[in-house]
């Protein structure tokens, strides 16, 4: 037979567990929302690389057409100043 302190042990006892499942349960929570954060933090990263990736493109766009501009600019003051050379000769 069981004794009035047995069964205030065994109560005792199944509140614990109970607690500590419920205490998993949170935890388990947490860790899906730090996971969520993480998901959401990494697409946040995606998207930066992507805009930061363009902005790149562009730039290299924009230099390869003012070296283009300056390299054509150069080719036109060496063709002139040849052309004021041979007829400075003549």
């Amino acid at each position: 037979m069981k004794t009035t302190k047995e069964e205030l042990l065994e109560e005792a006892a199944k509140h614990k567990a109970e607690t500590a499942e419920k205490k998993g349960e949170v935890l388990k929570s947490e860790l899906k929302e730090k996971v969520d954060d993480l998901k959401i933090g990494a697409v946040d990263l995606a998207e930066k690389a992507k805009d930061k990736w363009e902005d790149v493109k562009d730039k290299a766009k924009d230099v390869w057409e003012d070296t283009k501009d300056k390299a054509e600019e150069i080719a036109d003051r060496a063709a002139a100043k040849k052309k004021e050379m041979k007829e400075d000769l003549s």
